[in-house]
């Protein structure tokens, strides 16, 4: 379902729409869903902007998630990879991520825009070098899907990482970049025995967690469901 906002019509397009993001410029937002196809719009236009790809992929695309300067954009595909498509072109595919085993269910960019941070399903999460197409790490603490990423403000050094399985940890994203841009070594494999990296884990009772958030203050919002 697409808003026109200037007319005050909507406009329903089916077997399309499973999630929609906006852009950090108001009037762009994307959309994705079970044709395959990720729509990039404009508020004032019913029909879209582009359409990537232009013949669909081979399945459902699940997340989407708009670089922090809005030129690019992430898809998360069924095939357990991530493209990134520059929206100020058609049909232009900048790179494919691939390194999941299972379905992905979180995207984040860094602050800065040189990083990707991506979980999945059996809690596996890698973190990437976006110019390079490189894996950077990979940390391994959770056993259950990943449901929220999320940097902290403004300098992106801290990453939190929630989890269905009711844990939130909290990792030193600037150690992380660090040991990779001084040593430049292969994809570093970082576990809960990683104690300079992994910070904190929050635990809570049996309550998994559904969303995330920093605020300006670095106060730490979480949602979740709680079963009575």
């Amino acid at each position: 379902m697409v808003i026109d906002a200037l007319k005050h019509k909507v406009i329903c397009y089916f077997n399309h729409s499973v999630l929609v993001a906006f852009a950090s410029i108001d009037h762009i937002f994307a959309s994705c869903g079970m044709d395959g196809l990720v729509c990039l719009w404009t508020i004032d236009k019913i029909n879209p902007l582009r359409i990537y790809p232009e013949y669909g992929h081979s399945g459902p695309i699940h997340l989407l998630e708009f670089h922090p300067n809005s030129n690019y954009l992430a898809s998360a595909h069924n095939d357990h990879t991530i493209h990134l498509w520059n929206i100020h072109h058609e049909n232009s595919l900048v790179r494919i991520f691939n390194g999941h085993r299972h379905q992905i269910s979180s995207l984040r960019f860094s602050p800065n825009g040189h990083f990707l941070v991506s979980g999945c399903w059996n809690g596996e999460i890698i973190l990437w070098d976006i110019q390079n197409n490189l894996q950077i790490a990979h940390l391994s603490l959770h056993k259950q899907a990943i449901s929220s990423i999320e940097f902290s403000p403004i300098t992106g050094t801290l990453l939190l990482i929630s989890s269905i399985d009711s844990t939130i940890s909290l990792w030193n994203c600037f150690m992380i970049t660090k040991m990779y841009e001084e040593k430049l070594t292969d994809t570093m494999n970082i576990n809960s025995s990683s104690n300079k990296i992994l910070l904190n884990v929050f635990k809570t009772k049996n309550i998994p967690i559904f969303h995330i958030r920093f605020s300006k203050e670095n106060i730490l919002y979480a949602i979740g469901l709680i079963d009575e």
